[in-house]
C-alpha cells in the first residue's frame, strides 16, 4: 500500500483514509472553506476553542494539516483561537478528532444508529474500518 501511495497523490480524510485527489471534490481539495462550512463547525464547538474554551478570535484549523495533505471538510476542521492556532501550526494534534466527537478508526455515520447496542457497534465499527482500508487498497 504504501508503495501505492507514495506513486499517487493522495489527500487523507479524518478517519485515515487517503484518496487519490482526482477522485474528490474540488472543495475537499481548496484551502480555504465556505462560510456555510465554517458555521457548521463553530456550531458543532459550541463557538469556542476546542483547546482552551476561548470565546473570542476563533480561528479554523485543519487537525491534519493542509499542507500535509489534509482534506478540507468539516470532519478536519476545528475552532480553534489564534493563539492555540498559532501554537498548533501544521503540527497534527489527533487527539483534535475525540475533543470533537470524530472517530478517527471508523466512520461514525455508518454506526451512528447503533450506539445503543455495543456489541453491534464493535461489529459495525470493525466493519466500516476494513471498508476503509479495503477502499484505500484497491486503488
Amino acid at each position: 500500500m504504501q508503495q501505492w501511495l507514495k506513486a499517487h497523490e493522495c489527500i487523507e480524510s479524518s478517519t485515515g483514509v487517503y484518496t487519490d485527489v482526482s477522485l474528490v471534490s474540488p472543495g475537499t481539495l481548496a484551502r480555504s472553506f465556505k462560510s456555510v462550512k465554517k458555521a457548521a463547525v463553530l456550531e458543532r464547538d459550541n463557538y469556542r476553542c476546542v483547546k482552551c474554551g476561548n470565546t473570542e478570535k476563533l480561528t479554523m484549523q485543519h487537525v491534519i494539516p493542509f499542507s500535509k495533505g489534509g482534506e478540507t471538510t468539516s470532519r478536519n476542521l476545528v475552532t480553534l483561537c489564534e493563539l492555540c492556532n498559532q501554537e498548533l501550526a501544521d503540527n497534527t494534534d489527533y487527539s483534535l478528532f475525540d475533543t470533537v466527537g470524530i472517530h478517527r478508526s471508523y466512520d461514525r455515520a455508518i454506526i451512528n444508529h447503533l450506539w445503543y447496542d455495543i456489541e453491534q457497534s464493535r461489529k459495525a465499527a470493525q466493519l466500516s474500518d476494513n471498508l476503509m482500508q479495503t477502499r484505500a487498497e484497491l486503488w
